[in-house]
């Protein structure tokens, strides 16, 4: 059984700060998809977005989108 996208980024970015563009490549999906999902995620969970900080992915700072416990 395959997972959906949004479970897969859910997993990336639970306590780990991630670019779009490395959640993108991670889960194989365009950056529009991504953010898509992303939305998704949102309606059920409180996603955090803060610009100006670490990807911890490929270590460039600008916005990233991740989950606390």
């Amino acid at each position: 059984m395959s997972e959906t996208p949004a479970a897969l980024i859910t997993a990336l970015i639970v306590e780990r700060p991630m670019c779009i563009d490395c959640i993108a490549k991670r889960v194989d999906l365009s950056v529009t998809a991504t953010e898509t999902a992303i939305t998704m995620i949102q309606a059920a969970l409180d996603v955090h977005r803060e610009r100006a900080r670490l990807c911890r992915a490929c270590g460039t700072m600008g916005e990233v989108f991740y989950l606390s416990r």
